[in-house]
């Protein structure tokens, strides 16, 4: 159903409701109030502490093998870590690798990024892995970054949809230039720029403060990407459309054609006979904003454009593709949000969608020095509070919609008086439980939802409401819901008063997962040859769920989110026997020592008893639905000088030990060894895959080997150092710093 429907026709301040926004977020038909909801209260510690450190991390005589960095989103119920059989040490991951093309992408995007774009990545298939990460490493500056954040911050589903067009992408990016060289008010500013290895972009505005004084102001960084760059509105899918296919209802990918228009484009350079041409009525404007009350700027540019492109009535389609909205030019509040947030987009403004559905109706927010309400069909620009004072409608909650389907309170700015529901889902055992979601609800003759929330790594989830309502909740997570009848709603409050704090509990009937293991005593090894290193530490944890509208669903996979939502991560490390890896694999009880449980950071040393086999890793497996952001390095060290640590070479395979210095300026020593005698070749390439250099394409005995890159003529960055012999390949990074 439609996303944002129906809307207040203010001008008489008479509601002019169309189909209630509410089924977007339906409710069971017997939906029905139930009892109050309990207070929670906090219960007594019970999760284990991280065990003792086993042993100082003494690295004297010892240097690196081989070292595998973390920066991951280790997903719930994941994995990542080392193993060790036949004497090789191997990465090992629940997760799918990413292929070569994405890998260099990843070091292609800014550093900030790399987290988030190889999270979608490593989804992907093989082939949608090379399809995507291709637009990016094929990508020159400035658009590296604005195409590699649209890749991160885009739903798996979508990739995978025959709805997905590449070079939409590309030409995203290439339009956000094009049209900054258009316009007066506004410029691009990039900081830095590939290969650095870590760059951003933003926008620049001239605007009239209240004094009619010229300034100029910077956008965030975030606020830029996320409501600027990104192709995607609210429910949409940012794909080719045909503006005269009438959309359907139901499925709302009807009238997407690879041969159609994208609106950032089509905005910019189309105008229907007898209405005006966005770029046209920008041109010449010298201010974003005048705060001043003049009108010679942007913000009531695109506002006259909307109210010369749109009149508001509707019939019985209801698109969502501003596109197929355009060629209508007409809607309610749903459609005008959305052709406001594209033309504002187009016009380098940053702008989102804002929704209430207890009023059952949709609006805008631009950013200038900070978010500013905006209604161009009522001709509202920073009157927020007209609803509830005007209009004499008290909210529920408003929320911001993000281009990904995150949804964030902004109840405070429409509301004079606000309370605090904080929700605590736990289960039996008094365990917070992640990724509940919760869908709050009001009493408005019936109950109607409201809002929709997702519980953090403490099963917590906060909502911000208006006062002089009264709600109630419905709690589903894969362990059961609260209440345990799907369609009863637990009371919460009545009447909120002005400033209430509430906070609740919903006790879940089920068991959270808890990986069990037998503690054992580390193997004794007395001999100086090899051993793992971990250093970790859970820089945040990521809230995740499922998106509540986009019409991707039709793909039959609601896609999800994901959201950084600050510190308050953990991970497990366990260390046993190469068995003990099956096990917790099945899953099944299993061995293990050096034990670290729910902890925010650790680091561990582990002598490897050699002729056995060993697993070490890091586990996600006390969540159900949060990512933990993880970084650090997993490293293999050895014992003195020589790599093989005696006269028996430890590996069975060719190995590439890596280059010392590291960065490096400008030559750099590279340390290979082969078990046995083999062709082998070691080729530098750049990040784009782009042949560099021929290091060696000969025979070599076994042992060990050097070779050194002199890298006179090339540019600062990272390379790729690929080694193939005896059957295999490897592939290390190195950095070149001038």
């Amino acid at each position: 159903m439609r996303l944002l429907i129906a809307c207040v026709l203010v001008a008489s301040f008479v509601s002019a409701f169309a189909t209630p926004l509410t089924q977007s977020l339906p409710l069971p038909p017997g939906a029905y109030a139930g009892e109050q909801a309990p207070t929670y209260v906090a219960p007594e510690e019970t999760t284990p502490q991280p065990e003792a450190h086993p042993q100082p991390l003494d690295r004297e005589e010892w240097y690196i093998a081989e070292e595998w960095p973390l920066d991951v989103l280790l997903h719930a119920g994941g994995h990542v870590g080392l193993r060790w059989q036949n004497s090789i040490a191997s990465l090992v991951q629940s997760a799918d690798g990413l292929t070569y093309a994405s890998d260099q992408a990843i070091q292609r995007a800014p550093a900030w990024l790399r987290t988030d774009l190889a999270n979608v990545l490593c989804q992907l298939s093989s082939v949608d892995q090379n399809t995507w990460a291709g637009i990016i490493n094929d990508a020159d500056n400035p658009l590296v970054d604005e195409i590699a954040f649209c890749v991160a911050h885009t739903s798996t589903e979508f990739f995978g949809s025959e709805w997905s067009f590449p070079e939409l992408f590309v030409q995203n990016a290439e339009l956000l230039y094009e049209i900054d060289t258009a316009l007066d008010y506004v410029e691009i500013i990039d900081t830095g720029a590939w290969p650095d290895d870590d760059y951003w972009s933003t926008t620049r505005y001239t605007r009239l403060n209240e004094d009619g004084e010229v300034e100029q102001i910077d956008v965030p960084r975030d606020i830029y990407y996320w409501c600027l760059v990104h192709p995607k509105i609210t429910d949409d899918i940012p794909t080719y459309i045909d503006p005269d296919v009438i959309e359907n209802n139901n499925t709302h990918v009807n009238n997407i054609d690879a041969d159609g228009e994208f609106w950032r484009e089509w905005f910019w350079t189309h105008a229907d006979d007898n209405y005006p041409l966005l770029s046209d009525m920008l041109d010449g404007v010298q201010y974003m904003w005048a705060r001043d009350g003049s009108t010679d700027n942007a913000i009531m540019a695109v506002q006259q454009w909307v109210n010369d492109s749109m009149s508001f009535t509707s019939n019985n389609e209801r698109p969502h593709q501003p596109v197929r909205i355009y060629r209508k030019h007409i809607g309610r509040c749903g459609e005008h949000a959305d052709i406001t947030a594209a033309a504002a987009r187009t016009a380098l403004i940053p702008c989102t969608s804002i929704l209430t559905i207890s009023n059952d109706h949709t609006w805008n927010e631009f950013w200038e020095s900070e978010w500013v309400a905006w209604e161009p069909v009522n001709g509202y620009i920073n009157n927020p509070l007209v609803y509830e004072n005007g209009w004499g409608r008290v909210l529920g909650t408003a929320f911001d919609i993000r281009s990904d389907g995150f949804l964030t309170s902004v109840t405070e700015r429409y509301s004079e008086d606000v309370g605090t529901l904080e929700i605590h889902v736990d289960d039996w055992f008094d365990r917070p439980i992640d990724g509940a979601r919760i869908i709050l609800a009001i009493m408005d003759g019936s109950l109607r939802s409201d809002m929709v929330g997702f519980t953090d790594n403490e099963g917590i989830c906060v909502f911000i409401v208006g006062d002089a309502r009264d709600y109630y909740m419905h709690v589903s997570t894969p362990l059961g819901h609260y209440p345990v009848d799907e369609d009863e709603y637990a009371l919460l409050v009545q009447n909120m008063p002005p400033g209430g704090e509430y906070t609740f509990l919903a006790p879940i009937a089920g068991d959270m997962p808890w990986p069990e293991y037998n503690p054992v005593n580390e193997p004794d090894d007395d001999t100086d040859d090899w051993k793992f290193i971990v250093q970790y530490e859970t820089v945040g944890q990521v809230v995740s769920g499922i998106v509540t509208w986009d019409d991707i669903d039709e793909t039959g996979t609601r896609p999800l989110f994901y959201k950084h939502a600050g510190e308050g991560g953990s991970v497990n490390w366990f260390v046993g026997p190469g068995d003990s890896y099956l096990f917790y694999q099945l899953p099944m009880l299993f061995d293990s020592f050096h034990t670290q449980y729910q902890s925010t950071s650790g680091e561990d040393v582990f002598n490897i008893p050699v002729g056995q086999t060993w697993a070490a890793w890091l586990d996600n497996g006390c969540a159900i639905a949060n990512p933990q952001h993880v970084t650090g390095t997993l490293q293999l060290w050895h014992w003195g000088e020589s790599a093989t640590g005696g006269d028996e070479a430890p590996f069975t395979a060719p190995r590439l030990l890596g280059n010392r210095p590291n960065p490096f300026n400008p030559s750099t020593s590279i340390a290979f060894s082969l078990t046995e005698p083999a062709h082998t070749t070691l080729c530098v390439y750049d990040v784009r895959g782009r042949f560099v250099a021929q290091l060696v394409d000969e025979p070599r005995d076994a042992g060990e080997h050097t070779v050194t890159w002199e890298a006179e003529g090339c540019a600062s960055g990272v390379y790729l150092l690929r080694m193939e012999a005896g059957g295999t390949s490897h592939t290390q990074r190195m950095l070149l710093l001038k």
